[in-house]
């Protein structure tokens, strides 16, 4: 299966086919519509660090995200993550505590079907996926991991110590 990549070169926008493997579902039905996969990580990951972390800490992960070495030993530190500002940390009932309900209950506040994840999982990280996968993967697993749902309004995080709904309302 081919699925369109939209490729942008000194300012000229074309789309070139992509093989997918239609048997990984961290693959099949996801589309690349942006200039770069690079661009989608950056706008999550800044639309994750100025919604949901601390203003006097924001600058500090901002410097973080941005050099590779520095984000991989961030994503280490996932595992037992405190940097969170709670003010913005939602409660999940403990009978939606599941990848379906979660889904769910994630879609009802504006998510869409798609997610972008940061995560110590390797096989999501920096990747834009379908959120039930994500949430597949991630419910249970007890790896650290960010989903960004609408970006800088709506996520998910899970660690080794608990999950919760990240929502910031304007």
């Amino acid at each position: 299966m081919l699925t369109t990549e939209t490729v942008s070169l000194s300012g000229a926008r074309f789309s070139t086919p992509t093989p997918v493997n239609v048997n990984n579902p961290l693959e099949s039905g996801t589309e690349h519509t942006c200039d770069s996969a690079m661009t989608t990580s950056v706008n999550h990951e800044e639309a994750l660090v100025k919604a949901f972390i601390p203003a006097h800490r924001q600058e500090r992960f901002l410097e973080i995200i941005a050099k590779p070495k520095k984000r991989a030993r961030l994503l280490t530190e996932l595992s037992h993550f405190k940097a969170l500002n709670p003010k913005f940390m939602v409660a999940i009932p403990s009978n939606q505590q599941n990848p379906l309900a979660l889904a769910q209950l994630l879609r009802a506040k504006g998510a869409g079907s798609t997610c972008y994840v940061m995560s110590e999982n390797s096989r999501l990280d920096g990747r834009e996926v379908d959120l039930e996968t994500a949430l597949k993967e991630t419910v249970g697993g007890q790896m650290g991991t960010l989903i960004s749902c609408v970006p800088g309004r709506l996520g998910y995080f899970e660690d080794e110590d608990g999950r919760c709904i990240l929502e910031r309302l304007r």
